[in-house]
C-alpha cells in the first residue's frame, strides 16, 4: 500500500515526493503540489511510521531539514504557516511568494496552523497550561477546547465575498483565471499578482475575526501575542548577522566531503565573485 509505514528509514527526497504524491492520488486538491510546512510533516511521520525525524538528517528544524533539498522544493517562509512547492511538479507561477505589504502583522504561527489546516483533517485545541494551539493526540485533555478550523465551504464563501466586494478584484469579475480560483479552490499563487496582497489581507483580517470570536465564546483571555508584530530593520541586520556568523563556524567545522555537498544560491554566488572581482 503507498501509505504503509516503512521499515526502514528512507531516502528523504523519496519520502517528500511520496508525501505530495498521495495528496496527488487522492484527487480532492487541485493543487496537490503545494502544502504547508506543517502538513507536509505529518504525511512524512505517516509515511514512516512516525519514524521521521529531521535530527536525523543533522537539521535543526523542518524548514533546515526541507532547506537542504533547493532544487526539490521551494518554501514561501513569508506566508504562514511556510508553503512548501514541490518544483518538479508545481506551475511556474506557484515559485513566486504572494505578494505581501511589507512590515504586516500576521496571526502567531501555531493559532495560524489550527484555524487553516483542515486539508490534513488534524484537530487542533488550546492547551490553556502553555496557551498554545496543539493538534489533538492521545495525551490531550478530553475536555480540551476544540478550535474551530476553517471549513472548505466557509473559505469557499470568504472567496467568493473577496471577488464581488473588494475594489481591487472588481476589473477581474470576467476573468478566466479568477473563476478558475475560485471553482476549483487553488492557492493564492493561482491568482494574478495585483490580488494577492489583497486577497492575503482578507484572509488575515477574516481569520483575527474568527478566532477572536471564538476566544469571547469560550470565555478566554486571547494571547497577548495572537498578532505578532513584523520585526525592525534593525532586528532583521541583527539576525542576518548571527545567521551569517553561524553559518561561517559551521563551515570552518565541515569535512572536505561534506564541503563538497554544500548548495549555494546562484544569486550569492555571482555576488562573491563580482565582490571579489
Amino acid at each position: 500500500m503507498a501509505n504503509q509505514p516503512d521499515v526502514e528509514p528512507a531516502d528523504p527526497r523519496d519520502i517528500i515526493r511520496r508525501a505530495f504524491f498521495a495528496v496527488r492520488d487522492g484527487g480532492k486538491k487541485p493543487d496537490w503540489w503545494e502544502m504547508t510546512a506543517g502538513v507536509l510533516k505529518n504525511r512524512l511521520l505517516q509515511l514512516t511510521g512516525g519514524k521521521f525525524d529531521e535530527a536525523d538528517y543533522g537539521a535543526p528544524s523542518f524548514t533546515s531539514f526541507l532547506r537542504a533539498f533547493p532544487d526539490l522544493v521551494g518554501i514561501d517562509s513569508l506566508t504562514q504557516p511556510p508553503r512548501v512547492i514541490l518544483k518538479e511538479y508545481a506551475p511556474v507561477d506557484a515559485l513566486t511568494p504572494p505578494l505581501r505589504g511589507p512590515g504586516r502583522p500576521r496571526i502567531r504561527r501555531d493559532i495560524w496552523q489550527a484555524l487553516v489546516d483542515f486539508s490534513s483533517r488534524i484537530q487542533y485545541v488550546w492547551d490553556e497550561s502553555t496557551g498554545r494551539a496543539q493538534p489533538r493526540s492521545e495525551g490531550s485533555d478530553e475536555n480540551a477546547r476544540v478550535i474551530p478550523t476553517l471549513t472548505p465551504d466557509e473559505l469557499h464563501e470568504w472567496r467568493r465575498n473577496f471577488l464581488t466586494t473588494n475594489p481591487a478584484a472588481i476589473e477581474y469579475a470576467q476573468s478566466a483565471q479568477v473563476n478558475t480560483w475560485l471553482e476549483r479552490d487553488l492557492s493564492t499563487s493561482a491568482l494574478p499578482a495585483s490580488l494577492r496582497g489583497p486577497w492575503n489581507q482578507e484572509m488575515s483580517r477574516r481569520l483575527e475575526r474568527k478566532i477572536r470570536d471564538w476566544f469571547v465564546e469560550q470565555r478566554l483571555e486571547p494571547p497577548t501575542d495572537l498578532i505578532e508584530q513584523p520585526p525592525t530593520q534593525e532586528r532583521i541586520a541583527s539576525d542576518v548577522e548571527d545567521l551569517r556568523t553561524v553559518a561561517l563556524e559551521v563551515i570552518a567545522q565541515m569535512t572536505l566531503e561534506e564541503l563538497r555537498g554544500l548548495s549555494f544560491p546562484a544569486e550569492a554566488v555571482l555576488r562573491a565573485f563580482r565582490r571579489r572581482a
